[in-house]
């Protein structure tokens, strides 16, 4: 027993290892969806509010102006623990690492209420601490760390208690609720079909109906209380055109140009209509939920969500997740039957979004419960061995596999990923907020323009950057924001095309894809391009910091060394990550 807890506690602090070990430089940037929950966290603790353009999902909000929505519980955890200290990658990410190894833990003991061995719990959880998808996601501030972890714990606090006891569970359930937008329906699911696999499973005195009626009655009351309160939120209307639904235009486009591209008969319509058309559509992304190209190969296409280049889950687990489907049929039926339906039922919101085919946050209920089917494959495989010997000889075969799988994964994190993804990270946005901060520090009274399409949340990245989101000044930033003004000191953020460039003093930032006749005619130019390539980002006229330095046409491979940009000087900062055209 003290073993098995020894073992217990050193995959737990592997777990964190993995998660923690350079997580102040790798992902090499924030993202705009984490820094959206940052920004909003940082401004409820010093205002008391929600930053202005960043409204909850929820809660009423008297914003005229906003562009994104966040969950109303993450910010609401994370301001505490944000609020007092500098912005900085370590800080805004470590909150998900812990929960990401609580998620660890939760597979460890799911899994030994599934089978009843500590030695197959025991692999599950290992598995959990070095599964791809648990790793890149604990390496975030994401909101699926969140909601897997309320729902995991509010399983296990349900697993565990008895009568009228149930409702300890009600807390964690409603935290996970509420912690993303969009997985209502999924979260839903999975709180019913835990509920009822505890009233056939844990519940002895079948006469007890009425209180998981009861159980039932407030959770149906919270989802139609949060459907009714999120449609006639102002900030519903900012997200409800993604959701994949009958009356979206595209499905009316489809069934148009289908008809079109068949001979016409009188029966053309029983095949072709809005019905079919959105059926089919819905089928399409929820069965890619399950693809073997997204679990087990390259994964998704959105960098922040995937590795790009290697799946979800490691190929070895495709082999033995079928194996523990059937290994724990074989050993726990209602169990196997509680995997399936959750699998099943919680995939389902994959199939309502138009945006793109994303996985990681819309289905991440599913993924630590695929892990667990993975585990007791493992251990099912174990379980044949005739002798001792045999058992060990496998062990070390199946531990050397996934230890050469972990460190394949480890080459692509640190060292391929923040290249061909770092514009999947928003690098870019973090280049330029060193250009604009190193350019006031010696040039204080220039004026620097940056022109973007998207000027808040650029402006944000600045500030997030340069550490000035902090403290008294979070409520003058605030009045800005609300003002649209993206302003601090001598710099502007702006999407409006400037007619011409009449003080030649100024420095002039501007996005390469921004459009603007009068930014394309201005030279000379430097640039910050793409890693992987030389997209260019960001060009920039009237250079005053790098202008007399020999710059290179495109990044040097020694520049990626050290992507701890914030600590170079100019003069090494220019010569790594500013380019020349010609």
């Amino acid at each position: 027993m003290k073993n098995k807890n020894f073992a217990l506690i050193g995959c737990l602090a592997f777990a964190l290892l993995i998660r923690l070990v350079y997580l102040n430089r790798y992902p090499i940037g924030i993202t705009h969806d984490e820094l959206n929950y940052i920004i909003a966290a940082k401004s409820l603790f010093w205002t008391h509010s929600f930053s202005p353009g960043t409204a909850p999902a929820v809660l009423p909000t008297i914003m005229s102006n906003f562009t994104v929505t966040v969950a109303e519980i993450p910010v609401l955890i994370l301001a505490p623990l944000v609020g007092l200290f500098p912005t900085s990658l370590f800080a805004s990410r470590v909150v998900g690492s812990i929960l990401s190894v609580l998620n660890v833990l939760a597979v460890y003991f799911i899994a030994l209420h599934l089978t009843k061995k500590r030695l197959t719990a025991l692999i599950c959880a290992l598995l959990m601490a070095v599964n791809p998808w648990s790793m890149l996601m604990g390496r975030t501030i994401f909101e699926v760390n969140f909601f897997v972890a309320f729902f995991l714990w509010g399983f296990l606090v349900l697993l565990k208690s008895k009568s009228w006891k149930i409702f300890y569970a009600l807390p964690l359930y409603l935290l996970g609720f509420f912690s993303y937008t969009g997985g209502q329906l999924a979260f839903f699911l999975f709180i019913i079909i835990t509920l009822i696999y505890h009233y056939f499973t844990c519940n002895r005195d079948k006469r007890g109906l009425k209180i998981y009626l009861a159980f039932f009655g407030i959770i149906l009351a919270v989802l139609v209380g949060y459907i009714f309160v999120a449609t006639r939120n102002q900030s519903f209307k900012a997200r409800g055109s993604e959701l994949y639904l009958p009356n979206q235009p595209v499905i009316s486009e489809t069934v148009d140009k289908e008809r079109k591209l068949a001979i016409q008969t009188p029966i053309s319509s029983l095949f072709i209509n809005k019905v079919t058309v959105y059926f089919s559509g819905f089928i399409d992304k929820y069965l890619n939920t399950f693809s073997v190209n997204t679990l087990f190969l390259n994964g998704e296409l959105r960098a922040a969500f995937s590795y790009q280049t290697h799946g979800t889950l490691y190929l070895i687990d495709f082999l033995f997740i079928i194996i523990g489907l059937s290994g724990l049929f074989m050993i726990n039926k209602k169990g196997w039957m509680l995997l399936m339906v959750i699998l099943i039922g919680c995939s389902i919101t994959s199939g309502l979004n138009v945006v793109e085919n994303s996985y990681s946050q819309r289905v991440g209920l599913i993924y630590p419960f695929l892990v667990i089917l993975s585990g007791i494959g493992v251990a099912t495989v174990l379980s044949m061995a005739k002798s001792r010997r045999i058992e060990c000889s496998l062990s070390i075969i199946i531990a050397t596999i996934y230890l050469i799988s972990l460190i394949n994964l480890l080459y692509i994190y640190f060292i391929r990923f923040p290249i061909y993804a770092s514009d999947g990270w928003f690098f870019q946005d973090r280049v330029v907020s060193k250009y604009i901060n190193s350019t006031e520090g010696i040039f204080p009274d220039t004026k620097i323009f940056v022109y973007t399409s998207e000027p808040k949340i650029v402006f944000e990245e600045y500030l997030f950057y340069i550490n000035a989101y902090n403290g008294a000044r979070i409520k003058s930033i605030n009045e800005r924001l609300d003002q649209k003004s993206y302003t601090l000191d001598n710099v502007l953020f702006t999407d409006v095309c400037p007619r011409k460039i009449s003080d030649k003093n100024t420095v002039v930032i501007f996005d390469g894809s921004f459009s603007c006749d009068s930014l394309a005619r201005l030279t000379p130019l430097v640039r910050i391009t793409r890693l992987k390539d030389v997209n260019e980002n960001y060009l920039i006229y009237n250079d005053k910091i790098c202008k007399n330095l020999e710059l290179n046409r495109y990044v040097l491979s020694s520049a990626y060394q050290d992507f701890s940009i914030e600590k170079q000087s100019v003069g090494e900062f220019c010569l790594n990550w500013i380019t020349k055209i010609k």
